[in-house]
């Protein structure tokens, strides 16, 4: 009596579980006609189990039927093997097909075999998520090998653990050396100390720096920050951009801005700029032949404002409009009254473009001709 309340029992919570899994389970007796067909299954088929049970399997499953399958259903009930699994495609109830990871189990009374048992498991989602995931971890080794900057992973302790291959050209293979034995420059060590310190603490790190690679300079701007998880830092990375191209134009730009300036301060003729308005906007110092001010003291100025005798500076405006209207340099002569008296000047005039091809400003050169006038008279 005992064993047979513990029989009903056993088999009470037996359908207990098969009831509340999440997981599809159906059994099957030895002539694979389906004794249990439990909700999961009837969730993920859209069959319910009065449609399916006492029914051959392969008539309620037919794509099931295919030999691999139907090998594993012959050899549960047969016995061959305690636990066996296969993936295996289900029609949903939406009729999409749905990957399952399918495991057999053989039931057994005593030595007896009296059917089988199939827990399948939804793997689909899981298969998605991982090939999103591979694509991801592929695109981004892609991006991370190919970028043309040094990348490199640190680990908490300042030491390489990963470079790409920009980085490896560069520097060479750095993984298991620590960031703070690079031989950069003799500060670099105390300047890493400092920069440690800051990314542990969570901040980012931003810096140039000159480097001497396969014996030429080169200059970097580099950025390192913290990998963090729960404000807990789990490594570093860092990117480097090689910035030499720019900075070498830029010295030389700057070389050139300093001849030309040397060049204008420094030239006998008066140089000036001048807005569209005839406003002054730059002009140099040889200036200091016709006026005592400084320089500037002409800058939004002009000419008028500064004094220019009212008919030579109509002339003067004349010519900038024309100079404006025709996008073409002018030249021609005008006259000034200076601390000096009557002088007379040589002047061209030389619109400006910006870069959609509108005039912007006007360059002013001025040279003076009354020494000139004086010798051609004296010779006639």
């Amino acid at each position: 009596m005992v064993e047979e309340k513990n029989l009903n029992l056993n088999q009470e919570m037996f359908q207990i579980l098969i009831k509340s899994s999440s997981d599809g389970i159906l059994a099957f007796d030895t002539g694979l006609k389906l004794t249990v067909w439990n909700k999961t299954m009837e969730q993920k088929t859209g069959k319910k189990a009065e449609e399916c049970l006492g029914k051959y399997i392969f008539d309620v499953l037919p794509h099931l039927s295919k030999e691999e399958t139907r090998k594993k259903f012959l050899e549960t009930i047969k016995g061959k093997s305690p636990i066996s699994q296969n993936g295996i495609f289900i029609p949903g109830a939406t009729g999409l097909n749905t990957l399952y990871n399918a495991k057999y189990f053989p039931i057994k009374n005593g030595e007896e075999i009296e059917g089988g048992l199939v827990i399948i498991n939804d793997v689909t989602e899981n298969n998605s998520v991982k090939k999103q995931l591979d694509l991801l971890e592929q695109t981004v080794k892609t991006a991370f090998d190919s970028a043309p900057y040094d990348y490199w992973l640190l680990d908490t302790e300042g030491r390489f653990i990963l470079q790409n291959n920009h980085s490896i050209q560069n520097f060479g293979d750095l993984k298991g050396k620590y960031f703070k034995d690079l031989n950069i420059s003799p500060e670099f060590s105390t300047k890493w100390k400092t920069d440690f310190e800051k990314l542990h603490k969570g901040e980012t790190v931003t810096r140039e720096q000159n480097v001497v690679i396969h014996q030429e300079e080169k200059h970097f701007y580099t950025i390192i920050t913290p990998v963090k998880q729960n404000q807990e830092v789990l490594a570093i990375v860092g990117l480097s951009i090689d910035i030499t191209e720019r900075i070498r134009n830029n010295n030389i730009r700057l070389r050139n801005e300093l001849e030309l300036k040397t060049l204008l301060e420094n030239s006998p003729d008066i140089i000036a700029r001048l807005d569209l308005e005839s406003k002054i906007t730059y002009i140099n110092r040889t200036v200091g032949k016709i006026s005592t001010s400084q320089p500037s003291n002409f800058i939004g100025k002009t000419f008028r404002e500064l004094g220019m005798d009212p008919h030579e500076y109509e002339v003067f405006e004349k010519q900038v409009r024309i100079a404006i209207k025709e996008k073409a340099p002018i030249e021609f002569e005008n006259d000034y009254k200076s601390r000096q008296g009557n002088l007379s000047f040589s002047i061209r005039l030389i619109p400006e473009f910006s870069s959609s091809g509108e005039v912007c400003s006007v360059l002013m050169i001025s040279r003076e001709t009354t020494g000139i006038e004086k010798s051609q008279e004296s010779a006639s």
